[in-house]
């Protein structure tokens, strides 16, 4: 066919429409210019059963919070955490330690007290206020664990009974919890939040609580 018309899209057209013509006179064979049939029936067997069902896919399983897929779960790499800085009373240092280890089993970035694991520097060790308040001092623990709790995406307080109060949040992590809450990071109490002096601070705080299930982190 010798098109005549003098701009690109007269061309175009009169190519559409020679291209149309073509397809009606041909219905044998519609792989060319025209593109692939249509018409399913004249397929027959695998061919037909392949052509209605398409290429297939492999499943895959959706990824866990609990720690990825199968038998063996593994954290995808695609999937970002928070980095969670854990609060709370020294005296709750072995509840740190293991909810440090599941959270990392779930994929948290987890920060703790630089204390945590060293009796010598440890509070809870200490029965004088003096040899606490001397050993804050020279560590400088409160300013270094406000470093950790800016780098953080939240904070998780765990507040169990401590001096027969359930949930207990003692002077120093209520400072943090206010640090976290100035810097607009999220709050996570692990119990609810205590009957205390300053309750009606922490609630103003709108916390998080988890009631004890770590897998509520989002």
């Amino acid at each position: 066919m010798v098109i005549k018309e003098n701009s690109l899209g007269e061309a175009f057209v009169a190519f559409l429409r020679y291209n149309k013509l073509h397809c009606s006179r041909s219905s044998t064979d519609r792989m060319g210019v025209c593109g692939t049939s249509d018409d399913s029936s004249t397929l027959s067997g695998s061919a037909k059963e392949g052509w209605l069902s398409g290429p297939k896919r492999r499943s895959r399983k959706p990824f866990s919070r609990k720690g990825g897929t199968g038998s063996n779960p593994v954290p995808s790499a695609s999937v970002k955490y928070m980095t969670i800085t854990i609060c709370g009373s020294m005296q709750f240092h072995a509840e740190m330690a293991k909810t440090q280890k599941k959270l990392e089993a779930q994929g948290f970035h987890v920060l703790v007290p630089i204390e945590l694991g060293n009796e010598k520097t440890n509070e809870s060790y200490m029965s004088r206020d003096e040899d606490k308040i001397s050993t804050k001092i020279e560590y400088d623990f409160i300013r270094e664990h406000f470093k950790k709790i800016e780098k953080s995406d939240a904070v998780l307080v765990l507040n169990y009974e401590k001096k027969g109060i359930t949930g207990y949040i003692g002077g120093n992590t209520f400072l943090e919890m206010g640090y976290a809450f100035g810097l607009g990071k999220k709050i996570y109490l692990f119990r609810p939040v205590p009957k205390m002096d300053y309750s009606v601070e922490m609630h103003a705080m709108k916390p998080i609580v988890l009631h004890g299930d770590l897998l509520k982190l989002s």
